[in-house]
């Protein structure tokens, strides 16, 4: 389609078809394309900068080195704990690249322009999720990528509210994808033993929003599902309690709001909750 054509949308192009079809060689004929553009406005050098970015981290998800062992047994705990203990294979680097990442949409928000942000947006953390559903990603690869995300999805709550293009945006999508991102990172920090408090000043804007929304039933239940995580975080037994108990409660008043979704009576249901 493109032949000599040397352009972003060629660049990106070939990003795309390399984290489909995971190989980095197209990813770095990406990147190199990129280079070559003569990027005038911020808005150009902050998607080349996007770009360079998710092709670094496409390289790190594929070390296999980053990837549980498909050989090991969960339900064995020294495997759980080599899994969450071994070392990213070049950590640094894919720390740096994705504060390149977290820093290229900041300033794609900055430039106040709907269809460039959103569809970074959409498309980073459509890439983050592709990446945990082809590999089964070590938890520590987890939580370093979705921390990550979480950092997009706070830059994306205040380009929301600051954006007069945003008026033009249906959220929904965005939301929602934002609320998986946040759960996903919230399991990930449970898995490798993140300090409660520190889940919890992670968490506290996307808490403070989802308690602002009571009669939503997809903000009640991913309230009630970032609250269950919580509960096996703490070492306190009554704030354990009370973190359960809340999450009962926004689970049953999810299920008034939306009373034929699966996952919420299957929730309730494992936590020995009628539904009559």
């Amino acid at each position: 389609k493109y032949g000599d054509d040397k352009s972003m949308e060629h660049a990106w192009a070939l990003l795309r078809f390399s984290e489909y079809a995971e190989y980095m060689e197209y990813a770095e004929k990406a990147v190199l394309l990129a280079k070559e553009l003569n990027t005038v406005s911020d808005l150009e050098r902050a998607q080349c900068e996007l770009l360079e970015a998710r092709a670094q981290v496409l390289s790190f998800c594929l070390e296999q080195s980053n990837w549980r062992d498909p050989t090991a047994d969960d339900s064995d705990n020294d495997d759980v704990d080599e899994d969450v203990s071994r070392p990213i294979a070049g950590e640094q680097k894919l720390v740096d690249s994705l504060a390149q990442l977290v820093a290229a949409h900041n300033k794609l928000s900055a430039e106040r322009s709907a269809a460039p942000f959103v569809e970074a947006y959409l498309g980073t953390l459509t890439f983050l999720f592709a990446r945990r559903e082809a590999h089964a990603l070590t938890s520590r690869m987890l939580l370093v990528l979705f921390d990550a995300a979480v950092s997009i999805v706070y830059a994306h709550e205040g380009w929301l509210a600051t954006s007069s293009s945003a008026s033009n945006v249906n959220g929904d999508d965005m939301r929602k994808i934002a609320h998986q991102a946040t759960l996903v990172w919230a399991m990930a920090a449970a898995e490798c033993l993140v300090n409660a408090d520190a889940v919890e000043a992670r968490l506290e804007p996307i808490v403070e929003y989802l308690a602002s929304q009571p009669n939503d039933a997809e903000c009640c239940k991913l309230y009630a599902q970032l609250l269950l995580v919580l509960c096996g975080c703490y070492e306190d037994e009554e704030k354990a309690m009370n973190a359960y108990e809340l999450a009962t409660t926004k689970l049953v008043q999810a299920h008034k709001l939306s009373p034929d979704d699966l996952e919420i009576k299957s929730q309730l249901a494992d936590m020995g909750q009628s539904l009559n």
